[in-house]
């Protein structure tokens, strides 16, 4: 998905918050996965002009009230690469220092793999 114009990685379960249907250490209770790919250009929905620390502070309230969130970045631009083969699915988020410049620096925000069989993300970076 894209629309929201950030990144983020969640479990999909059917209650994450009933800690007997869902288990965010192991993934327990997962029944698929969600990759949000961030947008090149657009901001987030968010005052462009926002302090970056009250931003900050809404990622980890998301992260604090959400289990099954276990990425969300919404500062950067950037994309999203997802190398899907026969044993897994790897996700990793690139952002860029700017969208005002051809020679924009990106890095890596950070990576998620998902084993076969597993509907649970796992964090690489």
């Amino acid at each position: 998905t894209g629309d929201i114009h950030s990144s983020w990685f969640n479990d999909i379960a059917f209650n994450p918050f009933d800690p007997t249907q869902y288990d965010p250490a192991t993934g327990a209770g997962s029944r698929a996965v969600e990759f949000v790919t961030p947008a090149i250009s657009s901001p987030f929905f968010t005052d462009p002009n926002t302090p970056t620390t009250i931003i900050q502070g809404l990622e980890q309230e998301i992260l604090n009230s959400n289990p099954h969130t276990q990425y969300v970045d919404f500062e950067n631009n950037g994309y999203l690469v997802l190398d899907i083969d026969n044993t897994r699915a790897r996700g990793e988020w690139y952002h860029i220092n700017t969208v005002r410049a051809e020679t924009a620096t990106q890095v890596l925000g950070a990576a998620v793999e998902v084993a076969l069989g597993t509907n649970h993300g796992v964090m690489l970076a």
